[in-house]
């Protein structure tokens, strides 16, 4: 018996450890390599790598006298290195989390060609080639919208802020959106095993190991979503908070202001709660269905038992023991997810409306405008 789960765990790790480098996130790679041929850690390459930055800011700022128009560059500056680096490490952490889930789906999924089709939904979502497309289009869409907020600050600065700052926070939330969008597909294709291939716990379905913590990973990718968007909003809220502060201020009611309100509007209001509540609700249906099953083979268990020709209390003995089974299965819970982890997001999701409205007064009486305009528009049809 012990040979037997040996050897599952040998092939579990050896599974993962082929995962591992199969998955490694495209900007992460050239950490990974150069790591393995110099053995420098990952941590030390990025200190490096933002110092080198840091220098290049402290040369442009100076040259430029940018902190003439833009009196709290610095702060901006430090709270968008701070931002990035965040942002690059929540992937990095959701990845490896994710990881060590695939040990516990070796224990609940019964065969090894609906591993690998996870597999390559996984590789996907981290390691699949149009990353690039959702940085660059989320990056050029967001310095689009900003240009005409920036104060008039010389063109060597501008290029500076926009290309070497703004541009990778927003690619950033490029790669988040794309990876909430990949992780819906994951889920998807978990529900597609069926649950005739899932090991469930048979008296508690909702409580399987694998079950549960797949439920609180969705829930992680949610929250680290919130983390991403806002991460996409900063530059525009920053400037939103601190328009006055700029030589000449910054025009708040222009078309771009506008249109990344609108934006905001999509992102928090709409997809945000759907991302957390999809997952949630394709895991409650595998759990129904387990438990309706479970509670259909009780009942024929029952049923028979009636019939057996035994002493009347074995009889009993018998059918009060699947009817306790039976009660058990029907009043166990059907959510997988705990209080914590929705605790967490909607604390995130909070966090990121308060930001949200704390910078821009207006956004509540304009979205209120929206709304009725929408409604006139109907009651007209």
């Amino acid at each position: 018996m012990s040979k037997k789960v040996e050897n599952k765990n040998n092939s579990c790790n050896s599974f993962i450890e082929t995962l591992e480098e199969e998955s490694i996130p495209l900007y992460f790679s050239l950490f990974y390599k150069i790591k393995k041929k110099t053995d420098i850690p990952i941590f030390f390459q990025v200190l490096v790598l933002f110092f080198i930055h840091f220098c290049f800011a402290f040369f442009i700022v100076d040259y430029s006298e940018t902190t003439k128009c833009m009196p709290m560059f610095w702060i901006f500056y430090i709270l968008i290195l701070f931002f990035i680096i965040c942002g690059f490490y929540f992937i990095y952490y959701m990845w490896r989390k994710h990881l060590t889930w695939f040990g516990d789906e070796f224990s609940i999924i019964r065969t090894k060609e609906k591993i690998d089709e996870l597999k390559k939904s996984f590789i996907t979502m981290y390691n699949g080639n149009s990353q690039i497309s959702y940085f660059l289009i989320f990056g050029i869409v967001l310095i689009f919208f900003l240009y005409n907020l920036y104060p008039a600050i010389p063109n060597i600065a501008k290029v500076f802020i926009l290309y070497f700052m703004i541009f990778p926070c927003a690619g950033l939330g490029g790669l988040g959106f794309r990876l909430a969008v990949t992780s819906c597909v994951f889920i998807y294709k978990f529900s597609k095993i069926g649950i005739s291939n899932i090991r469930f716990n048979p008296i508690f379905p909702g409580n399987t190991v694998g079950i549960a913590k797949l439920a609180r990973l969705m829930s992680s990718y949610a929250t680290l979503y919130i983390i991403q968007n806002t991460l996409y909003l900063f530059p525009f809220v920053y400037f939103s908070l601190n328009a006055n502060s700029f030589n000449p201020p910054v025009d708040l009611s222009s078309f771009s202001y506008r249109s990344v309100s609108f934006i905001i509007l999509i992102f928090v209001f709409f997809l945000l709660p759907l991302y957390f509540v999809y997952p949630q609700i394709i895991l409650r249906i595998l759990i129904i269905r387990e438990k309706e099953r479970l509670q259909r083979e009780i009942e024929d268990e029952l049923r028979n038992s009636f019939y057996l020709p035994i002493e009347e209390n074995i009889k009993y003995d018998k059918i009060s023991y699947y009817s306790n089974v039976f009660i058990r299965i029907k009043n166990s819970p059907t959510m997988p997810i705990d209080f914590f982890s929705i605790f967490k997001f909607v604390g995130s999701l909070s966090f990121s409306i308060l930001l949200i409205f704390s910078s821009t007064p207006g956004f509540l009486s304009n979205i209120i405008v929206i709304l009725k305009n929408i409604i006139k528009i109907f009651s007209l049809k």
